[in-house]
């Protein structure tokens, strides 16, 4: 990994190795754990992304997506759109279930099991851009338990990974100018609210981050009212970008 300059994946799986030894040793199954290597020594000190579309980016790659030339399933472009509408992790988003979507409450209770932090279940506000998307959705896969059900099998969801591997074709290809993830969207959403004058404690919440410092240990409020007028705010302009 190091040799191919995979670096995230080597710091990574040193991680993950050093997890397993200590287990064992925790477990008397040996005596000391023999991962001895640093970070240092595997992948280095990580650099942070900064990769974030501006809304000309967001029009383009909207534009891009619903064209001709995209050659994406239906399944993977309104999953992408959904990463984009709801600053939602591309994983979270992919195995999304019906059974926790209200569309007429405009609201979607992520399961504690399924969140990245495994904290509680998060609350994720359904603007109206993403409700009228889920609604459409629903004639298709509305009797299945996934929202975005695997073209291939009935009893699995799409894979997360494809939604990059679609958007990546397209950069490839030159039919997309710019070169990001589905991650990215949650960087953008952080940006371009900022942008809009959103106060950054409630786009923060949105996301779903672990408050830091003094705020972590005092304020437990969970901003449900002003996360809402958030993401309505925030529908209303993927909207009108959809419609450029």
């Amino acid at each position: 990994m190091v040799q191919r300059g995979a670096k995230v994946s080597a710091n990574r799986t040193l991680t993950l190795a050093r997890r397993m030894f200590e287990y064992a040793v925790d477990q008397t199954l040996i005596e000391e754990n023999p991962v001895v290597l640093t970070r240092k020594g595997a992948g280095g000190k990580e650099k942070s992304k900064t990769t974030n579309l501006s809304f000309d980016g967001i029009e383009e790659m909207l534009k891009v997506i619903d064209g001709a030339d995209s050659d994406m399933s239906w399944q993977t472009r309104a999953a992408i759109k959904l990463v984009l509408a709801t600053a939602k992790r591309p994983g979270e988003v992919a195995t999304v279930e019906w059974a926790h979507v209200n569309l007429d409450k405009g609201e979607w209770i992520n399961p504690r099991h399924l969140t990245k932090e495994k904290r509680d279940d998060h609350m994720v506000f359904l603007n109206k851009y993403a409700v009228n998307m889920l609604r459409e959705v629903h004639k298709v896969t509305g009797r299945a338990k996934h929202v975005f059900q695997s073209p291939r099998h009935e009893d699995r969801c799409v894979d997360r990974h494809s939604l990059s591997r679609a958007i990546l074709r397209l950069h490839k290809a030159g039919i997309l100018k710019s070169k990001f993830t589905p991650h990215d969207f949650r960087r953008t959403f952080s940006s371009r609210m900022a942008d809009m004058g959103q106060m950054p404690h409630v786009v923060e919440k949105i996301l779903d981050h672990q408050m830091e410092g003094v705020m972590a240990v005092y304020n437990l409020a969970s901003y449900l009212p002003e996360r809402k007028a958030a993401m309505d705010v925030w529908g209303k302009q993927l909207d009108l970008l959809s419609k450029c």
